[in-house]
């Protein structure tokens, strides 16, 4: 018998609904044609997974990612990883997606780059929604602005990419694409630009141009932020031991993982070990409200065609 899919309700206001989701390998979903319900859904993975929406390019999704769905989207998913498809959900009302999408009802792209801090705020107030004595005020706000800015974010990026030729783009797509996989998978090794470009077959000048043209990020960036992400992922639990943590993403020791983590957060790990307070959270929405969103620039754009 296969397992089916896990979902829970983690936090509900009027406006959206936050859920985390877990579809196992031995799920059939893997094989089979997925939707979602009929709200507007924002997905903050925690797992790499490839996802195709019909009618749109298929994309891979890891934690550098934040993927959209339209009410009632319908795609398939296939497998990249043992822990299957986790991620966190949220579900808009019809009335918060007009408010963010500048009065649209859908959105017009399927996946764009998750930002440091936004990453950071959606995490932080998922961690404090659990909490017995959460402040739901603060969490729905950290919420909101977390999804204001990834909307925002995803729209500007999507129409610096939408000029591109079908010829060109689907060739750097399958570069990109074949550089997410083998991050995704190595990202703890200590791989260099060179050893990577080698193994596509391309100049490194071609994929850190095409690499940052289609994610946002330098391809240095991008394996550090997976490995912070991951990092992040795993203070939850108070016990973990930085030391070691270290060591399991990809760090020399302790120290480096500390300098990458506070430059790319503005926090120490060891701030955010355990139970996430009204405190943190508060200057987590601070930040980011006084923050610019960072999209590619035009030049990386126009380099990559």
């Amino acid at each position: 018998m296969k397992m089916d899919t896990i979902s829970r309700t983690l936090f509900v206001s009027e406006n959206l609904l936050l859920g985390e989701f877990w579809c196992p390998p031995q799920s059939g979903r893997w094989q089979s044609l997925n939707s979602v319900s009929a709200e507007p859904h924002v997905i903050f993975p925690r797992t790499p997974v490839t996802i195709r929406q019909l009618g749109r390019e298929p994309a891979i999704c890891d934690r550098n990612q934040i993927v959209f769905y339209n009410p009632g989207q319908r795609f398939f998913r296939s497998l990249r990883t043992r822990s299957g498809d986790h991620c966190y959900y949220v579900e808009l009302s019809a009335q918060l997606m007009c408010r963010l999408a500048g009065g649209a009802s859908s959105f017009h792209f399927a996946s764009g780059p998750s930002e440091p801090s936004v990453f950071l705020l959606q995490r932080l107030a998922t961690r404090h929604a659990r909490e017995r004595d959460a402040d739901v005020d603060l969490v729905e706000e950290a919420l909101v602005i977390a999804l204001g800015r990834s909307i925002e974010s995803a729209g500007k990026f999507h129409d610096l990419c939408a000029n591109q030729r079908e010829s060109t783009r689907a060739a750097n797509r399958e570069i990109v694409d074949q550089t997410r996989q083998l991050l995704a998978a190595r990202f703890r090794e200590r791989l260099t630009m060179a050893q990577i470009a080698e193994s596509l077959e391309i100049s490194r000048f071609q994929l850190s141009r095409v690499f940052r043209a289609y994610t946002g990020f330098s391809l240095l960036e991008y394996r550090n932020h997976l490995r912070v992400r991951a990092a992040f992922d795993r203070l939850a639990d108070r016990e973990v031991r930085l030391a070691a943590l270290a060591d399991e993403v990809g760090y020399s020791n302790h120290s480096h993982l500390t300098d990458s983590f506070h430059s790319a957060f503005g926090f120490l790990p060891s701030d955010l070990r355990g139970r996430i307070d009204r405190d943190t959270l508060r200057t987590a929405v601070a930040r980011l409200a006084t923050t610019n969103v960072r999209v590619s620039s035009v030049s990386d754009a126009r380099i990559a065609r």
